[in-house]
């Protein structure tokens, strides 16, 4: 039988367990392989590359500061359009309400109305002010699991080194603009700095695309390797029907197949050797 399409592949996996009590659920039994799929394999084809463009927002003014009624600093400011709960903002030039000045992750509450999260207000509001996002940030991709290379593109290129989030606020307190030098990854977010809006060349793996929805109803692994997503899912499928026996066999044969796929990618990538780059003595 062929394997080619999700429902070649369903049809083969509804054959392979002969019973109906699965008909039903060999979606929710393919699902849940390429979960395991995802955090198993990082290979050749799983491969891509976006261009990242860092946030580099306009200031919005601030009008007026007060208490929130719970004793946090609500500012009043020209629109929250562009402000998003949950993310961080700059705010300077505050007068009066100086205790306002820094960075916040901030609350909308509506169309003029901003209050910034584990603030106290002591202060009365003069005079002065904005509010503005973070430059030198970009959302990864949705389909992301790991990166591979981050390049800065501008002149000269220059690929950044990863840092833990505790070591680039340490390093730049500051928060300086200039060349990007490093990068680190918090949530769902690629910070860089110094501050640059210059765009990001960002070389990932990607998730393997869900075929459930997917065109065609096929993709690169399922076309290549169709022995492991069957195998994958009748693994799921015996957990299911708490079959002791068999869920091992499958589990032994898509985890051979696991280690056959990166084996495979290993020598489809090239010899390796370690290089020393420096002065020849």
């Amino acid at each position: 039988m062929t394997i080619a399409t999700y429902t070649d592949l369903q049809a083969a996996i509804g054959n392979w367990l002969d019973h109906s009590l699965f008909a039903a659920r060999i979606p929710d039994f393919i699902t849940l392989f390429e979960a395991t799929a995802n955090r198993r394999l990082r290979v050749r084809q799983q491969e891509a590359t976006a261009l990242l463009v860092p946030s580099n927002p306009v200031a919005i003014a601030i009008t007026g500061a007060a208490n929130s009624g719970a004793g946090i600093i609500r500012l009043i400011v020209a629109s929250t359009a562009t402000i998003t709960t949950g993310a961080e903002f700059s705010v300077t030039n505050v007068g009066g309400t100086i205790e306002a000045n820094g960075l916040w992750l901030v609350t909308v509450i509506d169309s003029t109305h901003v209050d910034l999260q584990g603030s106290a207000f002591v202060n009365a509001y003069v005079s002065g002010g904005v509010i503005q996002g973070q430059i030198g940030q970009a959302p990864i991709p949705s389909d992301y699991l790991t990166w591979r290379r981050v390049t800065w593109t501008g002149s000269p290129r220059n690929e950044l080194e990863y840092v833990h989030p505790s070591y680039l606020q340490a390093a730049y307190p500051t928060a300086p603009a200039g060349t990007a030098r490093i990068f680190t990854i918090e949530g769902l977010i690629l910070k860089v700095r110094p501050l640059s809006s210059t765009s990001l060349e960002f070389d990932y793996f990607q998730k393997v695309p869900a075929l459930a929805g997917s065109a065609g109803g096929a993709n690169w692994l399922l076309t290549e390797h169709p022995d492991l997503y069957l195998f994958g899912s009748m693994v799921e499928a015996e957990m299911f029907g708490v079959n002791d026996e068999r869920a091992p066999l499958w589990k032994g044969r898509r985890d051979e197949i696991f280690d056959e796929i990166a084996k495979l990618d290993n020598k489809t990538r090239g010899p390796s050797a370690v290089r020393v780059m420096g002065v020849t003595p």
